[in-house]
């Protein structure tokens, strides 16, 4: 999917960027956003894993071991199903020059389901075998539920600074657009100007994705075009310069689930080795809703545009993706003592084929003396500079599909776990995750690569910790930390916080855990745009009801 240039959100490349501002307008398509997008996953456990904030590659025994490290299922003796309901919660502020503006959303989910059938070896049979586990589990990894909205501040209204600030209006962008795609005085560019002036824009795949920007702007009279004595083509602005606000939002939806087939061998009571294979798949929509409204006329730059009141204009942009892949994993469970764990795993990229679909929609509306609806019609003249003429004004729609291949880093981890039989366990874990790996397929995504390159650290680290207080002979409390590093070189990583608790009866248990953490993100609605900063925070609640068989 070739990205509009005017790109809403900067999103993942900083999606745990504490304050530092990425320009998204460059890359090649902004496709290198899917790939750290997809990359950024947020939990795959079950609430026990999640309540020691996913230190658990050298603990096992869990249904979650499936999808993390697949040998630690070998230390499960008895067959058990599990579900874990989730809910997430986000409450966004946002700012953009001092206006700050809140969004808040919630996301009702299954965040893991699994089904263990644990095979023993009987204590009568001799061998080294010991046991054998077969998984098949469902577990959330990402989450795209958020609501960013945006404004500049109401009519007159100071900011927090006590300032009232003038944006620059979407019109600078389609200008600066048609100098860059039609360079001024160069014949080619406008032949190919007056070629797509005159074309239908009507969901017009024959034109560029920065022709189609600059067309939609002189299809709704926000630009015109005219020649000079050379017969080139020059662009400028029929609305005049004034005050005006800017609002929107940004509302994101969908989900990455991942599905694992996995199996462990237990070897001696000592050494646990398994192996998973695993199917991601994801569902994202991107609506970005971006309106103006001219409050107050400053001035009018050229003495041939028409002189209005007012206009305001409404801009709607919806990117959906799905898309599905595969990974494997292979893990060593190895008990140094009857109380120190060590565990190992190490997962391949996940390779994914994605499917998009870019819509795009424009509206504006002048108003003329009086405060009522007028229409483009008459043009001002003169000997040296002659405006196109007109054509009628045309609604503007455009969906554009594509498919793309990606592939996600893959990582390497270790960790330790101590465990004493009367008081609890504590867990240690590192993660390297190989992001010089991630990429686009295909030469039509070499700028996307490229950038990623330049921009991206080549492994990136990940560190946890965590534990579990046995609270008696039914009930546990648990509570985690864990260290994210960004993979986006210059932003600032992040900080997870867990808490959670249980209780183990005969047949069946019930885990709890709250999962605490906080994105930053910045960014820009259009080139020229004043940059808006994103501060979510984030609280995952999960619950896991697991029956023993």
């Amino acid at each position: 999917m070739r990205r509009s240039i005017f790109l809403a959100a900067a999103c993942l490349c900083g999606s745990l960027a504490w304050g530092q501002t990425v320009n998204t307008n460059v890359g090649g398509f902004g496709l290198w956003q899917d790939v750290l997008q997809y990359s950024d996953l947020y939990s795959s456990s079950t609430a026990r894993m999640n309540g020691i904030s996913g230190a658990q590659a050298g603990l096992g025994a869990d249904a979650g071991s499936a999808a993390t490290n697949p040998a630690g299922l070998a230390l499960m003796r008895r067959s058990e199903f599990t579900f874990s309901p989730a809910l997430i919660a986000t409450n966004t502020r946002n700012t953009t020059r001092g206006y700050d503006t809140t969004g808040r959303g919630s996301n009702f989910h299954i965040g893991q389901m699994g089904l263990v059938i644990a095979s023993p070896t009987s204590d009568a049979v001799a061998g080294r075998l010991r046991g054998q586990t077969f998984a098949i589990t469902l577990s959330r990894i990402n989450h795209f539920n958020n609501l960013r909205p945006f404004s500049t501040g109401a009519d007159g209204v100071p900011n927090r600074t006590g300032n009232i600030i003038q944006p620059n209006s979407l019109v600078d962008y389609y200008l600066g657009l048609a100098g860059q795609t039609f360079a001024a005085n160069d014949p080619n560019a406008s032949n190919r100007a007056a070629e797509v002036l005159n074309t239908s824009i009507i969901n017009n795949q024959g034109m560029t994705q920065p022709e189609f920007e600059v067309r939609s702007g002189f299809s709704q009279f926000l630009i015109d075009a005219g020649t000079d004595q050379n017969g080139n083509i020059n662009f400028f602005s029929n609305v005049p310069t004034g005050r005006i606000r800017q609002s929107g939002r940004i509302l994101d939806r969908g989900y990455q689930n991942q599905v694992d087939f996995a199996y462990g061998i237990n070897l001696d009571d000592r050494t646990m080795l398994g192996g998973s294979l695993a199917i991601p798949y994801l569902n994202h929509t991107r609506d970005i809703l971006y309106q103006e409204r001219l409050l107050a006329v400053d001035s009018v730059q050229n003495a041939y545009a028409r002189q209005y009141e007012g206009f305001s204009l409404q801009r709607r942009e919806t990117f959906r993706s799905s898309g599905v892949g595969f990974n494997a994993k292979f893990g060593v469970l190895h008990a140094l003592s009857d109380n120190v764990r060590f565990g190992a795993s190490i997962q391949t990229p996940s390779w994914y084929r994605v499917n998009t679909e870019y819509s795009f929609s424009l509206d504006a509306n002048f108003v003329g003396n009086g405060g009522r609806p007028i229409y483009y019609s008459d043009f001002g003249t003169d000997s040296a500079f002659q405006p196109l003429t007109a054509a009628p004004r045309e609604a503007i729609y455009r969906i554009v599909r594509d498919r793309y291949s990606m592939r996600t880093p893959g990582n390497l981890t270790a960790g330790l776990t101590f465990l004493d039989s009367k008081y609890g366990f504590l867990s240690i874990q590192a993660t390297a995750l190989q992001y010089g790996r991630a990429r686009l397929g295909g030469d039509a995504y070499q700028a996307d690569n490229d950038f990623l390159r330049a921009n991206v650290h080549n492994f990136t680290t990940q560190l946890r910790l965590g534990g579990e207080a046995l609270l008696g002979p039914l009930f546990r409390a648990r509570a985690g930390l864990a260290w994210l590093q960004n993979p986006f070189k210059g932003a600032g990583d992040t900080w997870t916080y867990s808490v959670g608790g249980g209780a183990r009866f005969r047949t069946w248990y019930l885990d709890a855990s709250v999962n605490v953490f906080q994105r930053r993100q910045n960014y820009q609605v259009f080139t020229f745009a004043q940059n808006t900063g994103s501060l979510s925070n984030n609280v995952l609640t999960q619950i896991t009801l697991g029956s023993a068989f």
